[in-house]
């Protein structure tokens, strides 16, 4: 498939349930709180919707986290293979606790900082950089050397 194209899909797609997500929303708040009508209701979840910058925050938000990233991410994941993808995808959680310590002031759980270890950790492990270092990669290097020597299928 055409990169922009999928991108476009994904995007309309995603639009749909969210455009239906609020509405289901809309409609069971509209039932509970019997405001004059269903506009008004939905006008009421959302305080920002006459504020311009509201507006093109939300369009900034589908636009470049949304849509160029998602272009961007087609675009890294056509040119590298699956593990490295995989590797810098999986890293996702590491780069949020970060910024979210560096930007907002926010610290992390102890559970946290294992967990963004064991994640940094395995991509380490994946990469291989620890091959020949310890006895286990050893072993399986050797395995390795072993099962390559016989043809396919046979032994």
């Amino acid at each position: 498939f055409d990169k922009v194209s999928l991108q476009s899909a994904t995007c309309a797609i995603r639009a749909v349930m969210y455009g239906a997500w609020f509405l289901v929303a809309a409609s069971l708040v509209h039932r509970k709180e019997e405001r004059h009508s269903l506009l008004e209701t939905m006008q009421s979840m959302w305080l920002g919707w006459r504020d311009l910058r509201a507006w093109g925050l939300l369009l900034f938000s589908a636009v470049g986290s949304g849509a160029l990233a998602g272009l961007l991410q087609q675009k890294g994941q056509a040119t590298l293979s699956a593990s490295e993808t995989n590797i810098i995808l999986s890293s996702e959680p590491i780069w949020a606790g970060m910024f979210a310590w560096l930007f907002l002031g926010e610290l992390l759980s102890p559970k946290e900082n294992v967990g963004g270890l064991l994640i940094f950790s395995a991509a380490i492990v994946a990469t291989g950089a620890l091959d020949g270092l310890l006895p286990i990669t050893k072993i399986s290097g050797k395995r390795k050397a072993k099962d390559s020597s016989h043809p396919p299928g046979g032994e």
